[in-house]
């Protein structure tokens, strides 16, 4: 039939969803909008609190969904926490409410086994129109989630030409990563790190860039995504850890302080590795850098991936006597969780609320929060992203001792 009812989650699957876009095509004309729906972090529900909590989370959510539907629409589940939604004879602007509406839907906090959770959830989108085959429509609506996942996560994204260039420069760029490592077209830049009392150098972040021989400089932010998904970041992550240690070396040599911090960061499949304590203690023995003298940065995120890994790798690198500290502090969902949780040395003081931090009193409260929070606990405190004498100014008079930003140097 045509008016094929939402079935149950768990009911339809791969097969049915297939045969339910072929009788759309063929009775319509065209492919119907396709959504594809990943719960966000959703391992660390799993890992945190337990399969049962999880399994409820899953079946809360699978109500949301349900709910916010017409009968007419197919939902499917093509994994664990994978959806696929089928939308008949909606128009782009019909497709844009219904993920509008889930992605608020299912944020909204839920109650499982007496505890508050939040599941966030990312959404991918395609429309029909154009399309010729099933396989073209499912590519385009997994390319559009994970350009969401990118974006952040909690929300969605629509496939269309800007996304298919990304796509093209995206495998071009997996094409040439090897290359780059191979006739070291990787560098290491490091970003000063000062003190908001007197403006003394106090450490550096190391900063990898890659000279691409035609597209020029391309940042961290596009190529590391590509490693990790590559497998290279393995190989780029051991080169940035000790070239970064190398150079740090030889700097401190030639301006006479020994004194000075090294910060590096760390990807969530780094940080992942079990090799990973072997890397730093290989970097440091090589380049002589005291091990105290080493601060190793991951996000929120990458701790909201493996928990269980995470505490691992602190407690080796812990033991090794390196630093740790929290990078974009307070854009994540459990920050203060991971707080108590984690043996972290220091947090890092988002961008986006240092740089509203002089017109927009709320971003001037979190700043503060953060910053008492940080005394609360004796963990170090650095700003991110400081632009102005401005932004200077508040941040030393609210207790913010160390900074980094185009202040100071690019």
């Amino acid at each position: 039939t045509s008016e094929r009812p939402s079935t149950c989650i768990g009911a339809a699957n791969r097969s049915a969803l297939s045969d339910f876009l072929t009788i759309r095509f063929e009775q319509d004309g065209e492919y119907p909008p396709l959504l594809v729906l990943d719960l966000d972090h959703f391992k660390s529900v799993n890992d945190s609190h337990g399969h049962a909590v999880g399994d409820e989370v899953l079946r809360t959510v699978a109500g949301r969904i349900l709910g916010s539907i017409r009968s007419l629409d197919l939902v499917a589940r093509l994994g664990g926490d994978e959806f696929a939604i089928v939308l008949p004879r909606l128009d782009a602007e019909g497709a844009y409410h219904v993920a509008r509406r889930l992605v608020t839907t299912i944020a909204a906090p839920m109650q499982v086994e007496g505890r508050s959770l939040v599941q966030t959830v990312s959404i991918g989108g395609a429309l029909g129109t154009g399309v010729v085959t099933e396989t073209d429509l499912l590519v385009r609506a997994d390319r559009a989630l994970y350009v969401a996942k990118e974006q952040g996560r909690n929300g969605y994204t629509f496939f269309d030409r800007s996304i298919h260039q990304a796509v093209l420069r995206r495998l071009a760029l997996e094409g040439e990563l090897r290359t780059a490592i191979d006739e070291s077209q990787l560098e290491v830049n490091f970003q000063p790190e000062f003190s908001t009392v007197d403006g003394r150098i106090v450490g550096v972040e190391a900063l990898l860039r890659w000279n691409h021989p035609s597209r020029g400089r391309i940042s961290a932010d596009e190529f590391i995504s590509v490693a990790e998904q590559t497998g290279t970041i393995d190989e780029l992550g051991e080169y940035v850890v000790s070239e970064a240690c190398r150079l740090f070396v030889e700097i401190c040599d030639r301006v006479g302080d020994q004194d000075l911090l090294l910060r590096v960061n760390i990807s969530a499949r780094e940080f992942a590795r079990p090799e990973l304590a072997s890397t730093v203690r290989s970097a440091l023995k090589a380049s002589g850098l005291a091990p105290t003298r080493l601060c190793l940065e991951m996000t929120e995120t990458t701790l909201m991936e493996a928990p269980e890994v995470a505490l691992e790798t602190f407690a080796q690198l812990q033991a090794i006597g390196v630093k740790s500290a929290i990078d974009d502090f307070g854009t994540g969902y459990s920050s203060l969780s991971y707080l108590k949780q984690f043996p972290v040395d220091c947090v890092k003081i988002d961008r986006t609320f240092v740089e509203d931090l002089v017109t927009d009193p709320h971003s001037r409260a979190i700043v503060e929060a953060i910053l008492r929070l940080a005394e609360a606990m004796e963990l170090e405190s650095v700003a991110e992203g400081v632009e102005s004498d401005e932004q200077l100014k508040i941040l030393s008079e609210l207790g913010c001792r160390r900074a980094q930003g185009f202040l100071v140097a690019g």
